[in-house]
């Protein structure tokens, strides 16, 4: 299923800084597969998650080879959503 302004991506990244651009219109859900970052917000490992809104950029560090699970969706959209229907 095909839902409009969704997206979803699995990242590797590999040990050192890490900028990931990001869209203000947009929220971000981030789920850590494997590995450890480190964020302004602080540390994250496997299992954590994290929610990114209003921002432009996701910096991050890691010092080792590790994946995220992202996907990005519209912070206002034009459908009537699950919990509207409610």
């Amino acid at each position: 299923m095909q839902t409009p302004g969704v997206t979803i991506q699995q990242i590797e990244f590999k040990e050192g800084e890490h900028i990931l651009k990001l869209n203000k219109e947009s929220v971000y859900s981030i789920y850590v597969i494997s590995g450890k970052i480190e964020t302004d917000g602080g540390k994250l490992s496997d299992d954590d998650f994290i929610l990114i809104r209003n921002e432009d950029v996701f910096n991050f560090s890691s010092a080792s080879h590790g994946k995220v699970f992202m996907i990005s969706s519209p912070l206002e959209v034009s459908y009537k959503t699950y919990a509207e229907n409610m």
